[in-house]
């Protein structure tokens, strides 16, 4: 099991990231609702905890 490691939170949370794995583009394919409930293992620094939870307002994640 790999644990998360912050020198690498620059990296996890850089532009660059961002561009290639568009948080956006990743969460519209799993078609979310406002009451659904999300598990993200591995959050790391939030990258797509925190947009997630601006879709399943009324769910949890």
């Amino acid at each position: 099991m790999s644990k998360y490691d912050p020198k690498h939170a620059a990296f996890l949370d850089s532009k660059e990231r961002k561009y290639r794995l568009s948080p956006e583009k990743v969460i519209s394919l799993a078609e979310l609702e406002k009451k659904d409930f999300v598990l993200d293992l591995g959050a790391g620094t939030g990258f797509l905890t925190f947009p997630l939870s601006q879709i399943v307002e009324k769910g949890k994640v």
